[in-house]
């Protein structure tokens, strides 16, 4: 792991079916207005063409393969209302090819192993492909079935993960650690697998183990940020800084397991659960709002408060992150579709970071400058492409698009 649009520019029509069967087709292209003088765009062909190109790590091949699946096909994303057709995950037809992400997904997944990748000393990170892995393992072709038996190995894999004090599952393989990122890998997987498996209790410790990463990971402050969380603790790479891209893992993966919770019938009337779950979010996202963004690019700085060490070490005036940026703008959009009367916060927090978010990505759709994925303590920006800062953008357009399309972007007054 890494050691680092309100104008809709076309119409979407998807066809819904018990078996989902639709014809490969190019990333949407997502045109956001802020403002009648500003029309910034994002084509999202192009960010998430370059995810896929510039991915070489399992935990952004995963993170490649959910971001394809809210481009471009919303109605297998748990963000859909109808993510699980008759309680169950979706009946993919054939074996997947017809389907982006899946496509994508069939290029890197392994299949013959206890990960469903090589996660280089992570058992959380080749989680990050286990919602591909189960959906190709649903599809009609007895071909398939492989990738079912991989997604069941994955699971058992993260299960028997070295636990921390309070019982939350190491990132790491050989170490009892905690990092921010393992809650888009390991939980929205959890989750997922629940669902597959019609196991309530599964689902249980998937919302489970977002509390006990926030118990321990959630900085100890009452300053004006509070909420946000520190990077890393444990043993052999611990990093007590505000990151970024940290906080906008934890809030992305946060949300998809809240989607899941709310989308699945057998859980959708848990309102306890998914209560504390939007509290999880809501403090991420209003930690970060206290904090003034980067004026240069308008986007959260790498780390957000302090330095990497030390959310009181500032001696370093860190430059602006992209990717934390489109990471933590996703998570606040799709918070605003499943909780319409938090929409008008999560739209006014949302708004300004999508404009910078446009204007800081090229014509070839290169989003910079972001956090080097590889190397979070460099105070050099990265400006030749973070394959996650990618991903990131390419969902925080999918975001915009579904939020608009619900009637809660373009109108702040509805109510859950």
């Amino acid at each position: 792991m890494r050691i680092g649009l309100i104008v809709i520019a076309l119409s979407i029509c998807l066809l819904v079916r018990e078996s989902f069967e639709a014809p490969a087709k190019s990333p949407l292209k997502i045109s956001i207005s802020v403002s009648s003088s500003s029309v910034p765009t994002i084509d999202t062909a192009k960010t998430l063409s370059l995810a896929k190109s510039l991915s070489s790590h399992s935990w952004e091949w995963g993170t490649t393969i959910q971001a394809s699946l809210e481009v471009n096909n919303p109605e297998l994303s748990v963000f859909s209302t109808n993510a699980f057709p008759n309680g169950k995950v979706p009946i993919v037809s054939g074996t997947g090819q017809k389907i982006d992400a899946l496509a994508y997904a069939k290029q890197k997944i392994q299949t013959n192993g206890p990960a469903l990748a090589d996660g280089a000393g992570a058992i959380g990170d080749p989680a990050s492909l286990g919602v591909g892995a189960i959906l190709l393992g649903s599809a009609t072709s007895t071909k398939n079935t492989i990738y079912k038996s991989a997604a069941q190995r994955q699971l058992n894999t993260v299960l028997a993960a070295p636990k921390f004090y309070n019982g939350a599952l190491s990132q790491r393989a050989n170490v009892a650690e905690l990092w921010a990122d393992n809650m888009f890998m390991t939980p929205p997987f959890l989750a997922y697998s629940a669902v597959a498996g019609n196991n309530v209790t599964l689902l249980r410790q998937a919302i489970s183990q977002c509390a006990l990463y926030r118990q321990v990971l959630q900085a100890n402050t009452t300053s004006t940020w509070k909420g946000l969380w520190t990077h890393i603790v444990g043993q052999e790479s611990q990093t007590l800084g505000i990151w970024a891209t940290g906080n906008g893992w934890a809030a992305l993966g946060m949300v998809r397991v809240l989607a899941t919770v709310k989308n699945w019938q057998t859980s959708s009337s848990w309102s306890s659960e998914q209560g504390q779950l939007i509290q999880y979010i809501l403090e991420i996202i209003n930690g970060a709002k206290a904090v003034p963004v980067d004026p240069q690019t308008g986007f959260y700085r790498n780390y957000i408060v302090g330095g990497s060490n030390s959310q009181n070490n500032n001696t370093v005036t860190w430059f602006g992150d992209g990717a934390g940026t489109a990471a933590l703008t996703a998570a606040a959009l799709r918070l605003a579709v499943i909780r319409p009367s938090l929409a008008p916060q999560m739209i006014s927090f949302a708004k300004p970071l999508l404009t910078s978010l446009a204007k800081n990505t090229n014509n070839d759709g290169l989003l910079s400058p972001t956090v080097n994925p590889l190397d979070w303590y460099t105070t050099t920006p990265f400006t030749s492409g973070s394959p996650e800062g990618q991903a990131f953008i390419s969902m925080a357009g999918a975001a915009w698009r579904d939020c608009v399309n619900a009637g809660v972007c373009s109108s702040t007054s509805r109510k859950s």
